[in-house]
């Protein structure tokens, strides 16, 4: 199960252009939720949209969550390899952790002690 994409963000100034985009080119469906929408494919929950501040442009984007089996062990395996923590760990709603990392070449990923459902 490591290294599985299992989750996927997308931050946006605008997170209804963002609903009506993907909806009508994919097909996904939505679930308002506190902060953002949930995104659901074919009934499956696999992502979030939610609101960057549009004077942060910068913010705004994409992150993959990939699946590690111990967090605190591939935390320090980036660290090794010239990445760095951004953000995080965070716990999620079901007990996970998660952290945002830029790999070696400034690219942000995410790493999730999730298991998916």
């Amino acid at each position: 199960m490591t290294g599985k994409i299992i989750w996927w963000d997308l931050r946006t100034p605008d997170v209804e252009a963002a609903r009506n985009f993907y909806g009508t080119l994919l097909g996904w469906t939505f679930e308002d939720f506190e902060f953002g929408l949930v995104v659901k494919h074919e009934g499956e929950s696999v992502g979030m949209i939610s609101a960057v501040d549009p004077g942060q442009a910068s913010a705004a984007g994409t992150v993959l969550y990939a699946h590690v089996e111990d967090l605190g062990s591939a935390v320090a395996t980036v660290n090794d390899l010239g990445g760095r923590v951004i953000a995080g760990p965070i716990e999620d709603n079901d007990g996970g952790l998660f952290v945002d990392i830029l790999d070696p070449t400034g690219v942000r990923v995410g790493l999730w002690s999730r298991l998916p459902r």
